[in-house]
């Protein structure tokens, strides 16, 4: 098993030379450029929580295994997103690249030493971190109390409203890591994913899960969901029957 002086020099190897600027709202930080492969652990929970990192391309998540070793996915990190910025010296979630991925590392110590310095950058990047804070949040409330197929129709509509895409969008990550954010089984989401291709709410080719006739997913789905309006107006309450079991495949939407 790998230890945490392991996995810095495992990421040392991967860094590009040249500074790369991080905003944190109102806060520029200069990182490192470190590129990384499919499944490459970042740090795992209880690494001293030296650095953190902001996506420039790819996806990254953060976990948790329980004392059975069962997975619970915290978040999904997208390109711009920004994790591993901890309130205490230690890390309290794994991370893991859940696709080709290439990071900027940032040394947390010289986050501390510009908000020693800077009173009034730290007041703003408090409320920065507050307003992601309360983001995941909602994201989370609002798909606690949901069914199977609303929490996976409520993850997809998020993921394209993050992502910018009006039209559909392509998964990076696997239809066992989406289980484990949503609380499902991997067969329960393939199910799920072959009743919404089945009534006509998406397409799918592969990874590329899409809205028919390309209409913002909100629109997609009005006649089946009812919205609400806290969750990016897009959590949603499932009107229709449960589909029956479906052979899972390899592919997440499949």
């Amino acid at each position: 098993m790998s230890t945490a002086g392991d996995r810095i020099d495992e990421l040392d190897r991967h860094f590009e030379e040249a500074l790369h600027h991080v905003d944190l709202g109102p806060v520029k930080i200069d990182g490192r450029l470190v590129d990384l492969a499919v499944h490459q652990l970042i740090y795992v929970e209880g690494d001293a929580a030296d650095f953190f990192f902001q996506v420039e391309a790819g996806c990254a998540c953060t976990f948790r295994c329980d004392h059975y070793g069962r997975r619970g996915i915290q978040a999904f990190h997208l390109r711009n997103d920004v994790f591993g910025l901890e309130a205490g010296v230690r890390h309290q979630w794994s991370a893991e690249a859940l696709s080709p991925c290439r990071l900027v590392r940032c040394d947390r110590r010289r986050l501390v030493g510009l908000m020693d310095s800077e009173p009034a950058a730290a007041a703003g990047l408090w409320t920065w971190l507050l307003s992601r804070q309360e983001e995941a949040s909602l994201r989370l409330t609002s798909l606690a109390h949901a069914d199977g197929a609303v929490r996976l129709m409520s993850f997809l509509i998020d993921l394209a409203a993050r992502c910018g895409r009006d039209s559909g969008i392509e998964l990076q990550m696997s239809r066992d890591d989406i289980a484990d954010y949503l609380g499902l089984s991997s067969e329960t989401v393939s199910r799920i994913f072959t009743r919404l291709r089945r009534e006509g709410v998406i397409t799918v080719e592969g990874r590329h899960v899409a809205w028919p006739g390309n209409r913002p997913p909100s629109e997609t789905v009005r006649g089946d969901f009812e919205l609400h309006p806290d969750f990016h107006s897009a959590a949603v309450t499932v009107r229709t029957p449960r589909a029956s079991a479906a052979n899972p495949d390899r592919s997440a939407a499949d």
